[in-house]
């Protein structure tokens, strides 16, 4: 009889921890394909390494951010950029003195259009570069609205996110932890 009831409850121990380790699976496999629905990379997602080049045919890589840096994506062509080129250049200013392993890019997604109008309006303070397959881009940085993007990544990873135009106290934030992180003792990137 103890045995006949051991064997129950270990049949049943079995099936408890295989019913278990199902939703495990279920949840993950949902909550993979939910942040891959997301309309942009989140904070601690890994940041695709893409190519990029700038209109002179320099090829830059998204994968330059070993360390810490920004990125600034721009989705269409910019309407408010001339109210933002001031703030841009104090912004590149600020971190080339006090944090200058700090990386910034722009990236545009409008191809030779965006970069000829950053061109033409002067330097925003950093490269702007365009991605060689903007398609491939916009997919693996899974960009599905027509707003703005600001990147703080840290070791290949997002750390802040800014999701549209940023305002004077967003420059501030993305400031103040860009430097925060420049001078954190270095980490290694995990890779999943």
């Amino acid at each position: 009889m103890k045995r006949q009831i051991l064997s129950h409850a270990g049949i049943l121990i079995i099936l408890l921890l295989l019913a278990l380790m199902g939703t495990v699976m279920l949840y993950e496999k949902r909550l993979s394909r939910t942040r891959a629905s997301l309309p942009a990379l989140m904070v601690g997602d890994k940041v695709p390494k893409l190519p990029l080049t700038d209109g002179t045919g320099r090829f830059y890589s998204t994968g330059y951010l070993r360390k810490t840096g920004l990125i600034f994506i721009f989705r269409r062509p910019c309407s408010p950029c001339n109210t933002n080129y001031n703030l841009w250049r104090q912004m590149s200013r600020i971190l080339r003195k006090r944090a200058p392993e700090v990386k910034i890019r722009g990236i545009v997604l409008n191809g030779k259009e965006g970069l000829q109008q950053f061109e033409d309006s002067g330097s925003p303070g950093f490269p702007v570069c365009a991605p060689v397959e903007i398609q491939t881009f916009i997919r693996r940085f899974r960009i599905r609205l027509n707003l703005a993007q600001t990147l703080l990544v840290h070791h290949g990873r997002v750390r802040r996110l800014r999701i549209g135009e940023l305002k004077g106290e967003d420059y501030r934030h993305f400031i103040r932890e860009s430097i925060r992180l420049a001078r954190e003792p270095g980490e290694k990137e995990v890779h999943p």
